[in-house]
């Protein structure tokens, strides 16, 4: 490597690694590296033997007095990538890591109480890894007789296109939420329309809560069940700031205000 290419100290590589024994019996490996080195016959007068523990060298040219060796640190496939993960020993922090992703697609099969691979998709280490699900879906319904009934996945797969692509296979998705670069401040929430939970809010601006899904209509709903009426004085005196709980239409309905989310 180029002279410049070094600020500091040069990085030390270990080329091999080995001790001397005791042996009455060497092996074939350990004869010709004690040939190597020149010590062969002072070897056999003290019945030893050169064992070597690790060894990075590619070539020995004995003739010439030379040899070639390859460094341990820098990976011998040079495809891959360099990716990002979350830590092992802390979830909180991400670490990077090189070398290949690959997404694997299992069946969970409650009768045989196994989880069973079904599809996978290899990947370079800064793939984007969202978008393979569609792609183990697409392996599934072409190699698999069978209906996927749930699909289950990470936050990593919180795209809009993966919904749409299970559903169409009569899948439900049940996906992590993903905030990404989203604003998640109470007034940007508010500007939405519903919270991280995927929750609307009701027109005083507190967050509803579900109360059913309706399979026939394919649709969810929500109410508020006038939480109003429960709030302390700090608490109505927030909402009253932007809505007039006084005139609230919704009051004397029985669950409050309501709202449905249809599926798809």
């Amino acid at each position: 490597m180029p002279e410049e290419k070094f600020k500091g100290k040069k990085p030390k590589v270990e080329v091999l690694s080995m001790k001397l024994r005791f042996s009455d019996n060497p092996s074939k490996s350990q004869i010709h590296t004690a040939m190597v080195f020149g010590v062969k016959e002072e070897l056999d007068k003290q019945q030893m033997c050169i064992n070597v523990i690790r060894s990075n060298l590619t070539e020995i040219n004995p003739s010439e007095g030379n040899g070639c060796f390859t460094c341990p640190k820098i990976p011998k496939d040079t495809d891959a990538r360099i990716g990002v993960r979350r830590d092992p020993q802390n979830a909180n922090k991400k670490q990077k890591i090189y070398g290949y992703n690959l997404v694997l697609s299992t069946s969970v099969e409650l009768d045989l109480k196994l989880e069973l691979p079904v599809a996978a998709t290899n990947i370079s280490g800064n793939g984007e890894e969202g978008k393979k699900i569609i792609d183990n879906t697409k392996q599934i319904k072409a190699h698999h007789n069978c209906v996927t009934k749930i699909d289950i996945a990470d936050a990593k797969y919180d795209i809009i296109k993966n919904y749409t692509c299970l559903r169409n296979n009569g899948s439900i998705p049940i996906i992590d939420y993903n905030k990404r670069n989203e604003k998640l401040t109470s007034k940007a929430l508010r500007t939405r329309g519903y919270d991280q939970n995927g929750w609307p809010f009701a027109p005083c601006g507190i967050p509803t809560r579900p109360n059913g899904f309706d399979s026939k209509q394919k649709r969810h709903t929500f109410c508020c069940f006038k939480q109003c009426l429960d709030l302390k004085a700090v608490g109505i005196k927030n909402v009253q700031k932007d809505y007039d709980i006084g005139s609230c239409p919704y009051v004397n309905n029985k669950k409050g205000f309501s709202k449905h989310i249809y599926k798809g």
